[in-house]
């Protein structure tokens, strides 16, 4: 099986990267990051405007989407933040827009 379900983000000098939409009900998608990035970080995702949202850990470039995510449309935010054991902050933010699909009738 080959992996078809890989999102790349570039981060450059903006910080900020807009991706092409996923559809609502898909699963199994990852996210690859390309560009100047640290040593060490993290993924913060979560659906845009919610107060809280998961730590993804970061398999060298990629994470996954987690599936449930991607059951209700709109948009999802990753944020990128680096840390270190006395500091912190919010390099880079990546933008999923989620299309809006009916729910398939094999989901509850």
């Amino acid at each position: 099986m080959t992996e078809t379900n890989i999102l790349t983000a570039r981060i450059g000098a903006n910080r900020k990267a807009r991706l092409e939409a996923v559809f609502q009900w898909d699963k199994g998608w990852k996210l690859r990051f390309l560009g100047d990035l640290p040593d060490q970080y993290k993924a913060v995702i979560s659906h845009h405007g919610d107060a809280t949202g998961q730590e993804i850990d970061v398999d060298g470039d990629t994470v996954d989407i987690p599936d449930e995510l991607l059951e209700q449309d709109g948009q999802i935010d990753v944020h990128l933040y680096w840390y270190s054991e006395t500091a912190g902050h919010t390099f880079a933010v990546v933008e999923i827009p989620v299309a809006p699909l009916p729910k398939p009738a094999d989901r509850a």
